[in-house]
Protein backbone atom coordinates (compact mmCIF):
# COMPACT_ATOMS: atom_id res chain seq x y z
CA UNK A 1 0.00 0.00 0.00
CA UNK A 2 2.78 2.62 1.00
CA UNK A 3 4.51 1.32 -2.31
CA UNK A 4 1.60 2.45 -4.37
CA UNK A 5 1.14 6.07 -2.50
CA UNK A 6 4.52 6.72 -3.29
CA UNK A 7 4.40 5.75 -6.68
CA UNK A 8 1.27 8.00 -7.15
CA UNK A 9 2.85 11.11 -5.63
CA UNK A 10 6.00 10.16 -7.71
CA UNK A 11 3.65 10.97 -10.96
CA UNK A 12 1.81 13.76 -9.40
CA UNK A 13 5.74 15.55 -8.80
CA UNK A 14 6.33 14.45 -12.17
CA UNK A 15 3.58 16.05 -13.78
CA UNK A 16 3.70 19.27 -12.11
CA UNK A 17 7.55 19.13 -12.06
CA UNK A 18 6.68 19.28 -16.14
CA UNK A 19 3.61 21.55 -16.21
CA UNK A 20 6.46 24.16 -13.94
CA UNK A 21 9.00 23.24 -16.48
CA UNK A 22 6.89 24.41 -19.38
CA UNK A 23 5.53 27.56 -17.87
CA UNK A 24 9.15 28.53 -16.90
CA UNK A 25 9.98 27.72 -20.82
CA UNK A 26 6.54 30.04 -22.04
CA UNK A 27 7.66 32.89 -19.60
CA UNK A 28 11.66 32.79 -20.93
CA UNK A 29 10.17 32.78 -24.49
CA UNK A 30 7.82 35.68 -24.09
CA UNK A 31 10.65 37.66 -22.31
CA UNK A 32 13.53 37.01 -23.93
CA UNK A 33 12.35 36.65 -27.60
CA UNK A 34 13.11 39.63 -29.45
CA UNK A 35 10.59 41.21 -31.41
CA UNK A 36 12.33 42.60 -34.38
CA UNK A 37 10.94 45.68 -36.80
CA UNK A 38 12.30 47.36 -39.54
CA UNK A 39 10.74 50.79 -41.07
CA UNK A 40 11.91 53.38 -43.66
CA UNK A 41 10.21 56.39 -44.92
CA UNK A 42 10.47 58.90 -48.04
CA UNK A 43 9.78 62.17 -48.72
CA UNK A 44 9.99 64.47 -52.04
CA UNK A 45 8.82 67.66 -50.78
CA UNK A 46 4.49 67.28 -51.91
CA UNK A 47 2.22 65.48 -50.00
CA UNK A 48 1.36 62.50 -52.39
CA UNK A 49 5.45 62.00 -52.75
CA UNK A 50 5.26 60.74 -49.12
CA UNK A 51 5.79 57.35 -48.87
CA UNK A 52 6.72 54.48 -45.86
CA UNK A 53 6.81 50.80 -44.62
CA UNK A 54 7.29 49.18 -41.02
CA UNK A 55 7.27 45.27 -40.80
CA UNK A 56 8.01 43.54 -37.24
CA UNK A 57 7.98 40.25 -36.00
CA UNK A 58 8.10 37.37 -33.16
CA UNK A 59 9.47 33.76 -32.67
CA UNK A 60 10.33 33.12 -36.11
CA UNK A 61 7.59 35.15 -38.30
CA UNK A 62 4.94 33.56 -36.11
CA UNK A 63 3.27 36.59 -35.16
CA UNK A 64 4.35 39.43 -38.18
CA UNK A 65 3.13 43.08 -38.48
CA UNK A 66 3.70 44.77 -41.89
CA UNK A 67 1.97 48.25 -43.25
CA UNK A 68 2.64 50.55 -45.92
CA UNK A 69 1.79 54.12 -47.32
CA UNK A 70 2.05 55.16 -50.64
CA UNK A 71 0.17 57.64 -52.65
CA UNK A 72 -1.89 58.74 -49.48
CA UNK A 73 -3.38 55.32 -48.90
CA UNK A 74 -2.50 52.75 -46.37
CA UNK A 75 -2.68 48.74 -46.37
CA UNK A 76 -1.53 46.55 -43.33
CA UNK A 77 -1.38 42.98 -42.03
CA UNK A 78 -1.14 40.78 -39.33
CA UNK A 79 -0.77 37.30 -39.03
CA UNK A 80 -1.00 35.29 -35.62
CA UNK A 81 -0.08 32.00 -36.18
CA UNK A 82 -2.52 31.01 -39.21
CA UNK A 83 -4.75 33.41 -38.76
CA UNK A 84 -4.76 36.43 -40.90
CA UNK A 85 -6.37 39.92 -40.97
CA UNK A 86 -5.61 43.07 -42.97
CA UNK A 87 -7.08 46.44 -44.69
CA UNK A 88 -7.33 44.33 -47.82
CA UNK A 89 -11.43 43.39 -47.92
CA UNK A 90 -12.21 40.01 -49.45
CA UNK A 91 -13.84 40.19 -52.62
CA UNK A 92 -17.61 39.78 -52.34
CA UNK A 93 -18.93 36.87 -53.88
CA UNK A 94 -21.39 37.19 -56.68
CA UNK A 95 -24.75 36.60 -56.75
CA UNK A 96 -27.01 35.01 -58.92
CA UNK A 97 -27.86 36.58 -62.17
CA UNK A 98 -31.22 37.64 -63.20
CA UNK A 99 -33.74 34.87 -64.09
CA UNK A 100 -31.40 32.18 -63.37
CA UNK A 101 -32.84 29.38 -61.44
CA UNK A 102 -31.52 30.04 -57.59
CA UNK A 103 -33.71 33.92 -58.48
CA UNK A 104 -36.85 31.93 -58.91
CA UNK A 105 -39.10 31.33 -56.34
CA UNK A 106 -42.31 29.27 -55.95
CA UNK A 107 -45.49 30.28 -54.43
CA UNK A 108 -47.70 28.51 -52.79
CA UNK A 109 -51.64 29.39 -52.95
CA UNK A 110 -51.81 29.57 -49.25
CA UNK A 111 -49.23 32.38 -49.54
CA UNK A 112 -51.23 34.20 -52.56
CA UNK A 113 -54.69 33.90 -50.13
CA UNK A 114 -52.59 35.96 -47.60
CA UNK A 115 -51.28 38.13 -50.03
CA UNK A 116 -54.61 39.24 -51.39
CA UNK A 117 -56.30 39.33 -48.25
CA UNK A 118 -53.94 42.02 -47.48
CA UNK A 119 -54.05 43.71 -50.37
CA UNK A 120 -57.65 44.29 -49.83
CA UNK A 121 -57.27 45.17 -45.81
CA UNK A 122 -54.67 47.96 -47.36
CA UNK A 123 -57.60 49.08 -50.11
CA UNK A 124 -60.17 49.26 -47.00
CA UNK A 125 -58.20 50.98 -45.29
CA UNK A 126 -57.21 54.22 -47.58
CA UNK A 127 -60.74 53.77 -48.44
CA UNK A 128 -61.97 55.18 -45.11
CA UNK A 129 -59.16 57.68 -44.83
CA UNK A 130 -60.00 59.48 -48.19
CA UNK A 131 -64.03 59.54 -46.51
CA UNK A 132 -62.36 61.36 -43.41
CA UNK A 133 -60.72 63.77 -45.71
CA UNK A 134 -63.37 64.67 -47.58
CA UNK A 135 -66.05 64.75 -44.21
CA UNK A 136 -62.87 67.58 -42.90
CA UNK A 137 -62.76 70.09 -46.07
CA UNK A 138 -66.36 69.84 -46.10
CA UNK A 139 -66.22 71.34 -42.18
CA UNK A 140 -63.40 73.47 -43.06
CA UNK A 141 -65.44 75.03 -45.66
CA UNK A 142 -68.48 75.52 -43.43
CA UNK A 143 -66.35 77.34 -41.72
CA UNK A 144 -64.50 79.59 -44.24
CA UNK A 145 -68.13 80.56 -45.66
CA UNK A 146 -68.82 81.65 -41.67
CA UNK A 147 -65.82 83.96 -41.97
CA UNK A 148 -66.33 85.77 -45.02
CA UNK A 149 -69.94 86.22 -44.16
CA UNK A 150 -69.08 88.00 -41.50
CA UNK A 151 -65.94 89.78 -43.72
CA UNK A 152 -68.76 90.72 -46.22
CA UNK A 153 -71.19 92.15 -43.33
CA UNK A 154 -68.53 94.65 -42.25
CA UNK A 155 -67.55 95.78 -45.59
CA UNK A 156 -71.11 96.53 -46.35
CA UNK A 157 -71.19 98.64 -43.00
CA UNK A 158 -67.92 100.27 -43.96
CA UNK A 159 -69.53 101.43 -47.56
CA UNK A 160 -72.55 102.56 -46.06
CA UNK A 161 -71.33 104.23 -43.28
CA UNK A 162 -67.41 106.17 -44.40
CA UNK A 163 -67.15 107.46 -40.68
CA UNK A 164 -67.22 103.52 -39.04
CA UNK A 165 -64.85 102.72 -42.00
CA UNK A 166 -62.46 105.99 -41.14
CA UNK A 167 -62.54 104.86 -37.09
CA UNK A 168 -61.73 101.34 -38.16
CA UNK A 169 -58.76 102.35 -39.97
CA UNK A 170 -57.67 104.79 -36.81
CA UNK A 171 -58.03 102.09 -34.36
CA UNK A 172 -56.38 99.23 -36.41
CA UNK A 173 -52.44 101.66 -37.17
CA UNK A 174 -53.19 102.93 -33.66
CA UNK A 175 -53.26 99.38 -32.34
CA UNK A 176 -50.20 98.82 -34.81
CA UNK A 177 -48.32 101.78 -33.67
CA UNK A 178 -48.72 100.79 -29.70
CA UNK A 179 -47.62 96.82 -30.85
CA UNK A 180 -44.52 97.94 -32.51
CA UNK A 181 -43.59 100.49 -29.91
CA UNK A 182 -44.01 97.56 -27.10
CA UNK A 183 -41.99 95.41 -28.67
CA UNK A 184 -38.95 97.34 -29.62
CA UNK A 185 -38.88 98.77 -25.98
CA UNK A 186 -39.04 95.32 -24.61
CA UNK A 187 -35.94 94.35 -27.30
CA UNK A 188 -33.90 97.38 -26.16
CA UNK A 189 -34.96 96.55 -22.39
CA UNK A 190 -33.89 92.67 -23.09
CA UNK A 191 -30.73 93.40 -25.14
CA UNK A 192 -29.68 95.53 -22.11
CA UNK A 193 -30.06 93.25 -19.30
CA UNK A 194 -28.27 90.39 -21.30
CA UNK A 195 -25.39 93.03 -21.98
CA UNK A 196 -25.11 94.21 -18.06
CA UNK A 197 -25.50 90.14 -17.55
CA UNK A 198 -22.68 89.27 -19.85
CA UNK A 199 -20.13 91.80 -18.03
CA UNK A 200 -21.27 90.37 -14.47
CA UNK A 201 -21.06 86.71 -15.56
CA UNK A 202 -17.60 87.08 -17.40
CA UNK A 203 -16.25 89.81 -14.11
CA UNK A 204 -17.33 86.35 -11.62
CA UNK A 205 -15.90 83.86 -14.27
CA UNK A 206 -12.54 85.80 -14.42
CA UNK A 207 -12.33 86.33 -10.98
CA UNK A 208 -13.07 82.80 -10.20
CA UNK A 209 -10.38 81.87 -12.64
CA UNK A 210 -7.85 84.06 -11.12
CA UNK A 211 -8.39 82.26 -7.72
CA UNK A 212 -8.55 78.75 -9.06
CA UNK A 213 -4.97 79.36 -10.78
CA UNK A 214 -3.31 81.49 -7.52
CA UNK A 215 -4.53 78.09 -5.46
CA UNK A 216 -3.36 75.74 -8.21
CA UNK A 217 -0.35 77.30 -8.83
CA UNK A 218 0.74 77.64 -5.01
CA UNK A 219 -0.39 73.89 -4.90
CA UNK A 220 1.93 72.61 -8.19
CA UNK A 221 4.72 74.52 -6.23
CA UNK A 222 4.35 72.96 -3.49
CA UNK A 223 4.17 69.06 -5.09
CA UNK A 224 7.04 70.00 -6.98
CA UNK A 225 9.58 70.70 -4.07
CA UNK A 226 8.53 67.92 -2.11
CA UNK A 227 11.78 65.95 -1.40
CA UNK A 228 9.56 62.37 -2.05
CA UNK A 229 8.22 63.79 -5.40
CA UNK A 230 11.74 65.16 -6.25
CA UNK A 231 13.60 61.42 -5.80
CA UNK A 232 10.58 59.65 -7.15
CA UNK A 233 10.81 62.25 -10.55
CA UNK A 234 14.80 61.43 -10.36
CA UNK A 235 14.00 57.41 -9.93
CA UNK A 236 11.51 57.96 -12.70
CA UNK A 237 14.16 60.01 -14.96
CA UNK A 238 17.75 57.80 -14.47
CA UNK A 239 15.47 54.58 -15.50
CA UNK A 240 13.51 56.01 -18.17
CA UNK A 241 17.07 56.60 -19.45
CA UNK A 242 18.55 53.50 -19.23
CA UNK A 243 15.35 52.06 -20.44
CA UNK A 244 15.69 53.83 -23.85
CA UNK A 245 19.30 53.12 -23.98
CA UNK A 246 18.36 49.27 -24.06
CA UNK A 247 15.82 49.49 -27.23
CA UNK A 248 18.13 51.74 -28.84
CA UNK A 249 17.48 50.97 -32.70
CA UNK A 250 20.80 48.76 -33.88
CA UNK A 251 21.00 50.92 -37.18
CA UNK A 252 19.36 54.08 -38.19
CA UNK A 253 20.08 56.64 -40.45
CA UNK A 254 18.55 59.26 -42.87
CA UNK A 255 18.20 62.99 -43.62
CA UNK A 256 15.82 64.91 -42.67
CA UNK A 257 14.65 69.14 -44.38
CA UNK A 258 11.89 70.25 -42.65
CA UNK A 259 9.86 73.96 -42.27
CA UNK A 260 6.95 75.41 -41.25
CA UNK A 261 5.26 78.69 -42.41
CA UNK A 262 5.79 79.88 -38.96
CA UNK A 263 9.39 79.60 -38.09
CA UNK A 264 8.33 79.60 -34.17
CA UNK A 265 6.87 75.80 -34.98
CA UNK A 266 10.35 75.35 -36.88
CA UNK A 267 12.37 76.31 -33.76
CA UNK A 268 10.31 74.34 -31.34
CA UNK A 269 10.55 70.76 -33.54
CA UNK A 270 14.13 71.52 -33.42
CA UNK A 271 14.20 72.09 -29.56
CA UNK A 272 13.01 68.47 -29.79
CA UNK A 273 14.98 66.62 -32.10
CA UNK A 274 17.59 68.37 -29.53
CA UNK A 275 16.51 65.81 -26.86
CA UNK A 276 16.17 62.73 -28.77
CA UNK A 277 19.93 63.60 -30.23
CA UNK A 278 22.02 61.77 -27.87
CA UNK A 279 19.92 58.89 -28.33
CA UNK A 280 19.86 58.64 -32.19
CA UNK A 281 23.72 60.19 -32.29
CA UNK A 282 24.70 61.64 -35.76
CA UNK A 283 23.17 58.69 -37.49
CA UNK A 284 20.32 61.84 -38.82
CA UNK A 285 21.62 64.58 -40.58
CA UNK A 286 18.51 67.31 -39.63
CA UNK A 287 18.05 70.49 -41.36
CA UNK A 288 15.48 73.11 -40.29
CA UNK A 289 14.18 76.00 -43.29
CA UNK A 290 12.78 79.02 -41.45
CA UNK A 291 11.77 80.69 -44.56
CA UNK A 292 9.63 78.03 -46.35
CA UNK A 293 7.12 75.15 -46.08
CA UNK A 294 8.82 71.83 -47.18
CA UNK A 295 9.55 68.07 -45.78
CA UNK A 296 11.88 66.54 -47.97
CA UNK A 297 14.08 63.45 -46.93
CA UNK A 298 14.58 60.01 -46.11
CA UNK A 299 14.66 57.75 -42.78
CA UNK A 300 15.55 54.21 -42.39
CA UNK A 301 15.46 52.42 -38.53
CA UNK A 302 15.91 48.54 -37.81
CA UNK A 303 16.30 46.97 -34.53
CA UNK A 304 14.70 45.07 -32.08
CA UNK A 305 12.78 45.10 -28.76
CA UNK A 306 12.30 42.58 -26.01
CA UNK A 307 9.55 42.31 -22.74
CA UNK A 308 12.02 41.67 -20.64
CA UNK A 309 13.22 45.78 -20.58
CA UNK A 310 9.37 46.81 -19.73
CA UNK A 311 9.05 44.17 -16.98
CA UNK A 312 12.73 45.37 -15.79
CA UNK A 313 11.12 49.27 -15.81
CA UNK A 314 8.29 48.06 -14.00
CA UNK A 315 9.50 46.25 -11.29
CA UNK A 316 12.13 49.25 -10.65
CA UNK A 317 9.31 51.83 -10.46
CA UNK A 318 6.75 49.81 -8.61
CA UNK A 319 8.89 48.50 -5.66
CA UNK A 320 9.91 52.53 -5.15
CA UNK A 321 8.34 54.18 -2.34
CA UNK A 322 8.59 57.32 -3.48
CA UNK A 323 7.38 56.55 -6.72
CA UNK A 324 4.42 54.60 -5.62
CA UNK A 325 3.54 57.35 -3.04
CA UNK A 326 3.94 60.24 -6.22
CA UNK A 327 1.45 58.24 -8.36
CA UNK A 328 -0.95 58.18 -5.37
CA UNK A 329 -0.79 61.88 -4.45
CA UNK A 330 -0.98 62.57 -8.34
CA UNK A 331 -4.43 60.62 -8.43
CA UNK A 332 -5.80 62.88 -5.70
CA UNK A 333 -4.17 65.92 -6.72
CA UNK A 334 -6.48 68.56 -7.55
Amino acid sequence: MLHILLLLLKIIGIIIGVILGILVLLTGIILLAPVRYEGSAESDGSISGISGKIKASWLFHLAAFSAEYQEQDLVWRLRIAWKKTGSEEPEEPAGPKEGSAEETVEIKPEEKEEKEEKEEKKKEEKREEKKEEEKKEEERGEVITDEAKEETGLEEKKKTDPQIEENVEKSEKDMEEAKETASQAEKIAGRIRAFFQKIKYTFRHFCDKIKTLSDKKQKITDFLTDEVHRRAFGKVRKEGLRFLSRIRPDKIRGTICYGFEDPYHTGQVLAGFALIYPWIGGAVTVCPDFEQRILKGDLYVRGKLRALHVVILAWKLIWCKEVRTTYRHIRSFE
